[in-house]
């Protein structure tokens, strides 16, 4: 999984006034380089820089650094903070070029890439990005940094502007505070203030340590998703980078002025080794960032506080060299425009990781394109040379402004887009692709287990009911992941035709499996199951039949015939172990169904798969939209005949291959000859195909409902 960093801190920190305020260190724009071009490397899937991504480390504790410098000096100066001209430099330096990146990313997709994949999400991610809370939105719609379907997000890396910008909003204010209350507690006592702030620093070692424990904290206890993506577990960076910048002017603690060249050569020398082992050893998905993040960390203080004195050491000539110091102004550019660029191209080819060459040469075009926008964008609006007539307050409300063009933008993505869609594919195809059931998004999470909203009632009146059938039939229950969602629309039409209930329990990923065990009603599975037993219980002359239906294969850690990069847990470290724990879980749970009062079960295996979803294929016809009938059972085989086995000599269990309705003999279509699309993506059936499927499979249906007995 790719991880990105974020270089705003380096370059955002150094405004032209701030080089006048205070001494331009050369080394700190090396430094920004080196990070970036590991970044990038790694990015590029160039061998050798697996924990390329800590960079992203090393760029809070700049910024903490930078940021914390620019403030005390103008403290010092006037013992005062002006928060306009702060966030008026922080919109000059970060949002022009931010908002060119953001406008070409969203003409991308909706000329170049339309029908990418989930629409709604990019829209979501602009629109909080433009916020300022990009870091928030993907905290709560990935599976984490490192699910792998994060890398065909465009704006991604923008969650580290989010924090940073974040940490923009509320330091300053913080800062001048304590500040402020230092003062006056040392004018009331008449104490010198000449070396300043050290109420502040124990201010930032506590609450920096508060940050790191509770970072740590969430990584132990499974949020991994908040540890790496929120502010306050991330805020230990920034403020350790801080607590240097302070610590620095104070003349009670060690100043790195005063050392020697040669203990600051060796300072650095060690910092730039602890930093290069993160970026050669941290692993991705591990634990990350809390404690593991105090190498890099550590490594940038190091570095920061060896360069300060007379005199260059060995690191900081190599940091200052001319391809360095180049690297490092571009940074913040090459940082916005190379994810894009990756992104966009894994899309074109089919969800598939790009040729070596193709990844050059999105290395390449990201780097012209931010020296472009340095030379044509950023320098010209630093340097005044753009704006000259614009106060302070009117760049903070041109950055309300534009925030507020791309958040009204983000609603009308997808409306463009299926415009884009419906003329390039026909409109009839492209709304039967995009069909979804009658629930919609609805009844896809925990809370909504039981909810009425979650079942379609065609039943008659208990009269009526009784009078044209002494029989009682079965309600029918569909359960699992998103692909029972996707079985929906086969149970629904049925249930309309024959008087019956329906009802809808599926959650992503997450398998209709019960141990053996006691029932936790606290996991999905459980409160599904007890629910149907309340159902039971509650009107016990009319029995319920349950579908099971799932994308069963990906829990087997089989690889993929999709180019999906949604990655699923796999049930165990094989393939075959996780097919044998499946036909035991699978068996467990069709005794515990029966225990409840489950009348029946019908297990929908595998639905077809393909290699990249339909819009896909249709706009960028690489490969025909469709696959081998061999090549599909090979890759469904272990998983049916778990299933299978687990069914076997049940009566009051049966199973449903939808391969055998949507296939012949030789080969499985996405789009019928017709023009009906049988997935929406490259996996989940649409509703067209599962009515298909319903039609072809009514004796099924029947014994399910209790109908044929």
């Amino acid at each position: 999984m790719l991880h990105l960093p974020n270089f705003s801190a380096g370059l955002s920190a150094v405004t032209e006034a701030a080089r006048k305020e205070t001494a331009y260190r050369a080394d700190i724009d090396g430094l920004r380089a080196l990070a970036v071009l590991a970044v990038v490397a790694y990015h590029a899937g160039f061998p050798g820089l697996q924990g390329g991504f800590v960079g992203v480390d090393v760029f809070f504790v700049i910024s903490g650094f930078l940021i914390t410098r620019l403030l005390a000096q103008e403290w010092k100066k006037a013992e005062r903070i002006s928060f306009l001209e702060f966030y008026a430099r922080r919109v000059r330096r970060l949002m022009p070029v931010l908002w060119l990146v953001l406008g070409v990313t969203v003409l991308l997709v909706w000329l170049w890439v339309p029908g990418m994949g989930n629409t709604r999400n990019f829209s979501g991610s602009l629109r909080w990005a433009a916020l300022g809370f990009a870091n928030v939105f993907f905290k709560k719609n990935t599976g984490g940094y490192f699910d792998g379907a994060t890398v065909e997000m465009p704006l991604l890396h923008l969650w580290s502007l989010g924090v940073e910008e974040q940490f923009y909003l509320l330091w300053p204010a913080l800062l001048a505070a304590l500040f402020w209350i230092e003062q006056r507690f040392a004018s009331a006592r008449k104490r010198d203030v000449s070396t300043p702030h050290f109420g502040a620093m124990v201010f930032l070692a506590l609450s920096g340590a508060g940050s790191l424990y509770f970072s740590e904290q969430a990584l132990t206890h499974g949020q991994g998703a908040s540890a790496f993506y929120l502010m306050p577990y991330r805020a230990w960076e920034l403020g350790f980078g801080a607590l240097l910048a302070l610590g620095m002017d104070h003349a009670q603690f060690l100043n790195p002025r005063t050392l020697g060249l040669k203990v600051r050569n060796a300072i650095s020398v060690f910092g730039v080794a602890l930093i290069a082992w993160a970026f050669l050893t941290t692993k991705e998905g591990g634990h990350f960032p809390g404690s593991g993040a105090l190498i890099p960390v550590f490594g940038t203080l190091l570095l920061l506080a060896a360069g300060e004195g007379k005199g260059q050491g060995w690191v900081s000539r190599f940091l200052t060299q001319s391809f360095f110091l180049r690297v490092g102004r571009v940074s913040y550019g090459w940082y916005l425009w190379h994810w894009p660029l990756f992104v966009f191209a894994r899309i074109w080819n089919w969800g598939s990781e790009p040729s070596l060459r193709v990844r050059i040469l999105c290395v390449g075009l990201s780097y012209a394109l931010a020296e472009l926008s340095l030379k044509f964008l950023e320098d010209p609006i630093r340097f005044r040379r753009w704006g000259r007539g614009l106060s302070s307050r009117g760049w903070v409300a041109l950055g309300f402004l534009g925030a507020a063009i791309f958040g009204s933008l983000s609603v009308s993505v997808s409306h463009v887009e299926a415009r884009v869609l419906s003329w390039r594919l026909g409109k009839e195809l492209h709304e039967k692709i995009q069909e979804t059931s009658s629930l919609g998004g609805r009844c896809f999470r925990l809370d909504e287990v039981g909810n009425p909203h979650c079942t379609r009632d065609f039943s008659p009146p208990k009269a009526v009911s009784a009078a044209k059938s002494p029989q009682a039939v079965a309600d029918i229950a569909v359960w699992g992941d998103s692909h029972s969602c996707s079985a929906f629309p086969m149970i629904e039409t049925f249930a309309r035709l024959e008087g019956l209930r329906a009802t809808q329990y599926c959650l992503g990923q997450s398998l209709p499996l019960v141990s053996s065990d006691a029932l936790d009603v606290q996991t999905y599975s459980g409160r599904v199951v007890q629910d149907l037993q309340a159902r039971i219980q509650k009107d016990p002359l009319r029995p319920v039949s349950v579908i099971l239906a799932a994308r069963w294969v990906s829990y087997l850690g089989v690889k993929p015939l999709s180019q999906s990069t949604a990655r699923f847990s796999a049930l165990a470290s094989t393939p075959d172990a996780s097919a044998e724990i499946l036909r035991v879980r699978v068996g467990e749970t069709l005794d515990r169904l029966r225990r409840v009062g489950v009348k029946r079960v019908l297990i929908l295996l595998p639905s077809p798969e393909f290699r990249a979803s339909t819009m896909r294929c249709l706009l960028h016809p690489i490969e025909p939209c469709e696959v081998s009938r061999e090549d599909q059972e090979a890759y469904r085989a272990l998983a049916v005949r778990s299933l299978k086995q687990a069914a076997e000599g049940r009566r009051d269990v049966r199973w449903l291959d939808p391969v055998d309705v949507q296939c012949n003999s030789e080969k499985c279509l996405q789009v019928l000859s017709d023009g009906t699309p049988l997935v929406s993506d490259e996996n989940h059936p649409t509703p067209a195909a599962a009515r298909r499927l319903g039609q072809e499979s009514q004796p099924v249906l029947q014994w399910l409902s209790g109908r044929n007995e």
